[in-house]
């Protein structure tokens, strides 16, 4: 839209504020007509690109002897998205109808004059991935926000940093942006980018976490805070610890992560668990088992023995235990766990096509078996470190049985040992190291924490090494992990002994860390034993 257009309708705007009755009604209708025909001046434009396009691609694949191109596969199908695209355009343009919201049309007036004084909000919270990956390709082009984190597994950004950025855009310089939006924005590593943002652009004025409000505001697995900015040159002007990325848990550390040593896995999600889970300890039956299933809950249902296999919830959990009170139909191979059995034996085939209509509509199992599971992989066959997925603090266990299928609401870390697995164990239930985590974690409803894969996989591991010292208390905290382990009930005495074995053991990397130049921010200030006393 050329800038006199732009000029004459918000001339047009300050008008409309200021009329009355009939005036006002014959401005509107023309504000109305006006926008109309710059957005299908707009679409005409975009259908004139896209048209250029396609005469290009055509254009390039002619040859001497053939008066029709002859296109490649990846040529085909860009000319199949842009006749897409031109054929909704051109509908468009047809039917009259308005572009999408535009700012510049809408606030013309008002972004002419520098921006709005305060912009108050509540935006959608959802991960950028879940849109169309076109979307997700111009919002990037558009939004610093948008990009995630180079060279990092992590999930992708949040809209709703995106709506914080659009609103700081369209504030004047000292203007006010007040937002609701996910804690986690501040603390883990996906939203860096958002923290970068903020961090060079506003000035914060607060930042209040609403996971312990006691009026319970807010219904939500993921809990809010309301973040209040001012528009300018942050130059590092603000008291918001969380936002400085040197903060970061263990950024630019030369120490290895647990990410990087181990795979960390989410457990199996059924989506159907009324039809895959049995709450009443099966009953064997020669090669098949009774099983009741809340999906027929009157009903006693028989399924063949080598599909049923214990199962792991993340609420039977604790510290240095774990048990399996319910019992699940496995429907895939067990030699290779990430692949649906193509055929299922006769019960179980049964019991899920009474459930096939169901189990097909499932959104994570489209144009998969109707008997599919999802999160399940190879490791699944392995003895595995256990840890809910939410919790007040982090609790872990070692469970030996390589035939406990963990659900979702479970991640786990497979071990090929139990000596490890035990080191692990002691590791992740030191004091030290829960505090660390409880600070990192994404909080929840009544003071809950979500310990996600990134959580776990950004603490460092300094037991792959060959000092004396680390060995000696490596042995011994595999020993202690194990009687906490054997034990029925947890010992705090020796729950002490872990937690000065492990401080002593990061007190003594620090040493080594001096001497080669290596480094372990992030996680303890200089005096380990100040934190242990005080988790």
């Amino acid at each position: 839209m050329s800038a006199q257009k732009l000029e004459k309708l918000a001339h047009l705007k300050s008008k409309y504020r200021l009329s009355t009755g009939y005036t006002k009604k014959k401005l509107s209708q023309e504000i109305h007509s006006r926008m109309t025909s710059a957005g299908l001046e707009m679409f005409q434009a975009f259908s004139d690109a896209l048209g250029a396009e396609s005469r290009d691609i055509q254009a390039c694949q002619k040859t001497l002897f053939a008066s029709t191109p002859s296109l490649s596969m990846s040529d085909r199908r860009r000319l199949d998205v842009l006749h897409a695209h031109r054929q909704k355009l051109d509908q468009a343009i047809r039917s009259r109808s308005l572009p999408g919201f535009s700012y510049d049309l809408d606030f013309s007036e008002i972004l002419e004059n520098g921006g709005f004084e305060m912009v108050l909000g509540n935006p959608p919270w959802f991960s950028l991935h879940k849109l169309p990956a076109e979307k997700q390709k111009v919002l990037k082009a558009l939004y610093e926000t948008a990009v995630g984190c180079s060279g990092a597994k992590l999930q992708s950004a949040d809209v709703s940093a995106l709506f914080v950025e659009k609103a700081v855009k369209c504030v004047r310089e000292n203007g006010v942006v007040t937002m609701l939006v996910p804690n986690k924005l501040f603390h883990a590593p996906s939203y860096r980018q958002f923290r970068q943002f903020i961090w060079g652009q506003t000035r914060m004025l607060r930042l209040h976490d609403w996971t312990n409000d006691r009026s319970n505001a807010f219904d939500a697995a993921t809990y809010p805070a309301s973040v209040t900015l001012v528009r300018s040159d942050g130059n590092g002007q603000g008291s918001i610890s969380a936002c400085r990325e040197e903060e970061t848990l263990l950024a630019d550390c030369c120490v290895p992560k647990m990410s990087d040593r181990f795979v960390i896995r989410r457990g199996i999600c059924t989506e159907a668990n009324d039809i895959f889970l049995s709450k009443v300890p099966p009953v064997a039956k020669d090669d098949l088992v009774l099983m009741k299933f809340q999906a027929a809950p009157e009903e006693n249902v028989l399924i063949e023995k080598e599909l049923v296999h214990p199962v792991l919830r993340g609420a039977n959990i604790s510290a240095y235990h774990c048990e399996t009170r319910d019992a699940m139909v496995f429907t895939h191979e067990w030699r290779d766990p990430g692949v649906p059995l193509k055929k299922l034996p006769m019960h179980a085939q049964a019991w899920i096509r009474r459930h096939e209509m169901r189990l097909g509509s499932r959104a994570g199992m489209r144009n998969k078996a109707a008997h599919a599971l999802c999160g399940c992989s190879r490791e699944l066959r392995s003895m595995k470190v256990v840890w809910r997925d939410i919790s007040k603090e982090l609790v872990a266990s070692f469970c030996q049985d390589p035939n406990v299928l963990p659900l979702n609401t479970v991640y786990y870390i497979p071990v090929d040992n139990a000596a490890l697995g035990y080191l692990l164990v002691a590791w992740l239930n030191a004091s030290v190291v829960r505090a660390c985590c409880r600070d990192r974690a994404e909080h929840a409803q009544n003071d809950y924490r979500r310990y996600f894969a990134w959580v776990i996989g950004a603490l460092p591991w300094i037991f792959d090494t060959d000092d004396q010292v680390i060995c000696q208390h490596k042995k011994a905290l595999i020993a202690l992990a194990r009687q906490m382990q054997l034990a029925e009930t947890c010992s705090q005495d020796t729950q002490d002994e872990i937690d000065r074995r492990v401080s002593e053991c990061l007190t003594h990397y620090r040493k080594i860390a001096r001497k080669t130049s290596a480094c372990l921010p992030g996680l303890l200030p200089q005096n380990c034993n100040d934190i242990q006393r005080s988790a």
